[in-house]
């Protein structure tokens, strides 16, 4: 107990042990690991590139499909479509992100068998492996981002329909697709679409 003591420091004050960590941590030492007894960046290093790979293609995937949903809500918000657009999407708010994977498992590996079901190869390997075996985290995690961002997009697009300048741009004949009708285009040539 004593050696075990002596070489994870906790004969040590906690005040100073805690000091040491967080100075490491702000140099980039995250220390050794008490499972395997090796530095800790290697590990660290070695998830990145799944961990960074999951985070930055879900976001993207997840603002692809946000911006262009959360529009059209907001713009067919008074419509059959509209309303279930965003009907879909407080749906897709209440389904956690793992279980959205259990049933893309399902369907898409073990029913169509489509896709791997787990598992992960480099890109610098085999690029086409690495998107394979990325189309199914990758899309749980962003169809579920997608119903929250799509949620502020639409709320932001319903804000800019209610600006003054919006208004002043419809009372004076310009359309919701850029074309002015009536004496709009005369008077504001600069708000229409040729």
């Amino acid at each position: 107990m004593e050696a075990l003591e002596q070489r994870l420091g906790l004969h040590r004050p906690f005040l100073t042990r805690y000091a040491e960590w967080i100075s490491g941590v702000l140099r980039f030492d995250f220390g050794i690991s008490y499972y395997t007894g090796e530095p800790v960046n290697p590990l660290i290093a070695a998830r990145l590139e799944v961990s960074g790979s999951l985070i930055v293609l879900g976001m993207l995937l997840a603002i692809l499909i946000a911006i262009p949903v959360g529009a059209y809500s907001a713009v067919r918000r008074r419509h059959l479509d509209g309303v279930a657009v965003s009907a879909l999407s407080q749906i897709g708010l209440a389904i956690p992100a793992f279980w959205a994977g259990i049933w893309l498992v399902i369907v898409f590996a073990v029913q169509l068998r489509w896709l791997p079901a787990g598992g992960y190869v480099s890109f610098w390997k085999d690029p086409a492996q690495w998107a394979v075996h990325l189309v199914l985290p990758v899309t749980s995690l962003a169809v579920v981002q997608a119903s929250v961002i799509s949620r502020y997009v639409r709320s932001s697009v319903i804000d800019v329909l209610h600006e003054d300048w919006f208004r002043t741009a419809r009372a004076v004949g310009w359309s919701r697709m850029g074309r002015c009708g009536g004496t709009g285009c005369a008077t504001y040539p600069s708000l229409c679409s040729r």
